[in-house]
């Protein structure tokens, strides 16, 4: 395994963005998955967000003898912090004309990159393409896939605002300059900037590869801290709120499938509030100002903004 080391990149095809913040626990096993890759021409980009335990000095470690890998310790602390950020960064970094998004405890498959790859030569028209991605408990038992859906644009739409994820981050290889012309990652979302990204990609109608081959990367799914959840709110809500009009007003997208969006969004509304007050200990009033100024924006009856903010002040 060693002899890897002998093969730098020194003009690489694909660059490899890792974001990381505090991951000792996955972070050399996900950067042996890069590194044993059968597919060698490629640039691993790794942006730490000002990691506090020992991923630093394992990624130092790691990489010293292998130039394919670099290690952007991030000290402008005017810059926002968080994954997306990082990922804008890595990306402004890249070279290739073909990039990916891996985060640092995920896995890929010995041949990910050279299959990927192959696809790319053969068809190289399209401005992202999307492979097939398994999530996996802290086991490595797989639990499920991504599936791939139907390639009508109004249809991943419509699966990306219901929260059928149809593919994960680390499954589309994109174009660089499709990506960077649709603006990159979205630092405002801490959570769902995949689910926002990719809608914001598709709403551009790029020309999208769906692989049909056996799953290539592995998505550990482990179970969401509070903090997290509390994010993931913020996302829905911003979701709603950043996309709810766009959609439905897109003159391309058909009256059947925006009666769809309207039910979806009717269902997240309604969701988001009864999972607010089942699960939500005492009051996060910054979360309920954002919800507040969603309903605003969706033009609802007086009334029924009235009685949601009744709804919150018996939290109190």
């Amino acid at each position: 395994m060693s002899d890897l080391l002998s093969y730098p990149a020194i003009n690489p095809v694909i660059t490899l963005v890792i974001p990381l913040f505090n991951a000792e626990r996955y972070l050399i096993e996900t950067l042996n998955s890069v590194k044993f890759q059968s597919y060698r021409e490629w640039q691993c980009i790794i942006i730490d967000d000002g990691s506090t335990d020992h991923s630093i000095d394992l990624t130092q470690e790691y990489i010293a003898n292998d130039k394919r890998f670099l290690l952007i310790k991030r000290k402008d602390r005017t810059l926002k912090k968080g994954a997306n950020s990082c990922r804008n960064l890595g990306l402004k970094q890249t070279v290739t004309n073909w990039v990916m998004f891996l985060d640092a405890d995920d896995l890929l498959e010995e041949d990910c990159l050279k299959n990927r790859m192959l696809a790319i030569e053969s068809n190289l028209s399209n401005d992202m393409y999307v492979f097939k991605t398994a999530f996996i408990d802290n086991d490595k038992n797989i639990k499920g896939t991504f599936s791939n859906p139907d390639p009508n644009i109004e249809d991943i739409i419509y699966r990306l605002l219901k929260h059928q994820v149809p593919w994960h981050t680390m499954s589309p290889v994109w174009r660089k300059d499709f990506l960077q012309k649709t603006g990159g990652w979205n630092e405002d979302y801490e959570r769902l900037q995949d689910i926002e990204l990719n809608l914001r990609a598709v709403l551009q109608k790029p020309a999208i590869y769906f692989a049909t081959g056996d799953y290539d990367s592995f998505y550990r799914f482990l179970p969401m801290s509070d903090e997290k959840k509390k994010a993931a709110r913020f996302g829905f809500c911003r979701i709603l709120k950043d996309y709810y009009h766009p959609l439905l007003g897109n003159d391309w997208i058909s009256e059947e499938y925006k009666i769809k969006l309207q039910e979806s969004f009717q269902q997240l509304i309604e969701r988001q509030l009864i999972n607010y007050i089942n699960n939500v200990t005492g009051r996060d009033l910054p979360w309920e100002e954002l919800y507040m100024e969603t309903l605003n924006m969706l033009n609802l009856e007086v009334e029924e903004i009235d009685a949601v903010q009744r709804l919150f002040n018996k939290m109190a």
